[in-house]
């Protein structure tokens, strides 16, 4: 199977240099799409650089060399300038998506949470009539924010759920509960 991870997969130079990107989320992206890779499927991973935002951080988004080497990786750069940098990374997301699946041969993609960018990247998929999975990794008790999770991810095709709290209480269907400990 040929999967396409929509998401965070920094390595350490990147983990080193950013202030933005997580250490917790590349180890545990790392993790799961190793024993993907591990079980035969193939795993392609579209991500950008995680950095701060002009003026504490670079104009441009560069994302060569910021990636882990485990995994083949299509980068997205994009301007990183207040109020366009969401803008700018949505379309590229969207994009490039488009361009990777609608070429062929995916059999699904996963998006790592319910960024603006992901959920471009989601429609691309879905519109090359591909499935598209919602992983919802970082969750934590939310309270009345759960229904405006579960209003965004609603037209994906299924949802992991890393935190058992939301996989409860969560409407959509087809779920399932992974547990990352």
């Amino acid at each position: 199977m040929k999967l396409l991870w929509v998401g965070t997969i920094h390595n350490n130079l990147a983990l080193l240099e950013s202030l933005a990107a997580s250490p917790a989320a590349a180890k545990w992206s790392g993790g799961l799409l190793g024993a993907l890779q591990a079980a035969g499927h193939e795993v392609v991973c579209l991500s950008h650089y995680h950095l701060r935002a002009w003026p504490r951080g670079p104009v441009f988004s560069r994302h060569k060399g910021r990636t882990s080497d485990a995994f083949k990786t299509v980068g997205v750069e994009a301007w990183n300038l207040p109020g366009l940098r969401g803008y700018d990374l949505r379309r590229r997301y969207h994009r490039v998506a488009s361009r990777l699946v609608c070429s062929g041969g995916f059999d699904a993609a996963l998006t790592y949470n319910l960024t603006t960018w992901n959920l471009a990247a989601a429609s691309a998929v879905q519109g090359c009539g591909v499935p598209w999975i919602n992983v919802m990794l970082d969750f934590e008790n939310p309270g009345e924010n759960l229904e405006a999770h579960d209003k965004a991810a609603r037209n994906a095709d299924g949802h992991v759920f890393l935190s058992h709290w939301a996989y409860e209480k969560s409407k959509l269907r087809p779920k399932l509960h992974l547990d990352g400990g």
